[in-house]
């Protein structure tokens, strides 16, 4: 059952679900509301695109169980909170 749940508010915006009694947050929103991001600009338009290098540099440690996190891919609590400390260290 995917009951995909969002959290929005003027700071940020997260998806998650339930998965296996887990709760998991989308990567991508996770990406964005913490500002791993980098914005193009091609043929006068604006395009912003997550910097998933960064991302998947940052969350290392968790690689093993996970892989390589991409669009679509969800990451657990801590791997959320791994993220926020490198943001917030910076």
């Amino acid at each position: 059952m995917n009951n995909l749940q969002v959290f929005k508010n003027d700071t940020f915006e997260v998806s998650a679900k339930l998965e296996n009694g887990e709760t998991v947050f989308d990567v991508e929103t996770v990406a964005k509301s913490l500002g791993f991001t980098k914005t193009e600009n091609k043929n006068g338009k604006s395009y912003t695109s997550i910097r998933w290098e960064r991302v998947n540099e940052y969350l290392g440690s968790f690689r093993p169980q996970m892989g390589e996190v991409k669009k679509g891919d969800f990451i657990p609590e801590a791997a959320v909170y791994k993220l926020a400390f490198k943001v917030s260290v910076k």
